[in-house]
């Protein structure tokens, strides 16, 4: 009869591990599968315009604003535009362009996740998401954590979605030193775009490219 009783009370607990176990694999399948169906949704966006809002900010509170604006189209072709600089792509080379000092820098596009990082969210690059533990916080607020030593100076992403409009509303991406940046998408305009990749005139053109 003990020994009855004894297999009982084995086969109970080991019953309750394997529905921790299942409900756990449940809430982690979830995470992923549905951040990846926003990624698809993603995807289907050939080309857009985006107005966001930027935000620089530290353990103290907001350290700077801006605004700007996105302009994108597939495979990898974007702008990353502000009052005083700008930031050009055309999937090969990257252009960082400052106005006041008249100075343009050019370096390849390299396949680092953290260079291009805000882009390849909002281009919805499944590949990226590879790179992060996800845990959903809240419904339409998703945490993602970097794999060891997958992605510099980042310590994680939040990303916020939505049902209506552009899937994707804020992404803040914070560091291990208390520094963030928190980008929200403020207007979208989903149009054929064609980006002028000419770079202006005058202008003291830095090339840091590496050469194969």
């Amino acid at each position: 009869m003990r020994k009855g009783l004894l297999t009982s009370l084995l086969g109970l607990i080991l019953c309750k591990i394997l529905i921790h176990f299942f409900m756990l694999y449940s809430i982690l399948h979830s995470d992923s599968s549905e951040l990846r169906q926003i990624t698809k949704s993603l995807v289907k966006m050939k080309s857009w315009i985006i107005d966001f809002e930027e935000e620089i900010f530290g353990s103290t509170g907001i350290i700077s604003r801006k605004v700007g604006k996105i302009y994108f189209a597939r495979p990898l072709n974007f702008k990353i535009e502000y009052s005083d600089s700008a930031i050009l792509s055309d999937g090969k080379y990257i252009y960082f362009i400052f106005d006041k000092k008249k100075k343009a820098y050019v370096k390849n596009l390299e396949e680092k996740v953290s260079q291009a990082l805000i882009i390849e969210i909002l281009a919805g690059s499944d590949s990226i998401l590879n790179f992060f533990t996800i845990n959903n916080l809240k419904q339409n607020i998703f945490e993602l954590k970097p794999k060891e030593n997958s992605i510099k100076d980042v310590d994680k992403l939040i990303i916020y979605s939505q049902s209506i409009g552009f899937p994707i509303s804020q992404v803040e991406i914070l560091s291990a030193n208390d520094l963030g940046v928190r980008f929200k998408v403020t207007k979208v305009q989903f149009k054929d775009v064609r980006i002028n990749f000419s770079l202006p005139e005058g202008f003291e053109i830095i090339d840091e490219r590496k050469r194969q």
